[in-house]
């Protein structure tokens, strides 16, 4: 992981050591990344623990720990990590799959 480039399966192990939980991978093609990563945790310490461990490496962050949901950038994917309660609050899963729906009916 201390390269520049990163591969997508690389992160999810990442995750799945880190104790990111309820992992969705969501193909994107059409919009400015190929991919979102949605997953969980489930306190604000691990979140940060995220956010410091990638920032680490150069990955850009959006979003704070303490807002429940952040956003890894790291150009070819995206990986949303929230709070339990933010990610259902937000579903961002349903959301693309209505946009999924709706761009194949048109």
């Amino acid at each position: 992981m201390n390269g520049r480039k990163f591969l997508i399966d690389d992160v999810l192990e990442e995750f799945k050591k880190m104790d990111v939980f309820n992992i969705t991978v969501i193909n994107t093609p059409d919009y400015l990344t190929d991919y979102f990563v949605v997953g969980s945790v489930d306190n604000v310490i691990t979140l940060g623990s995220i956010v410091d461990k990638f920032r680490s490496f150069g990955v850009r962050v959006h979003g704070e720990p303490s807002s429940g949901w952040v956003i890894l950038d790291f150009g070819d994917f995206w990986c949303h990590i929230f709070l339990p309660n933010i990610r259902d609050y937000y579903n961002i899963e349903r959301l693309w799959s209505l946009r999924s729906a709706m761009k194949e009916s048109i």
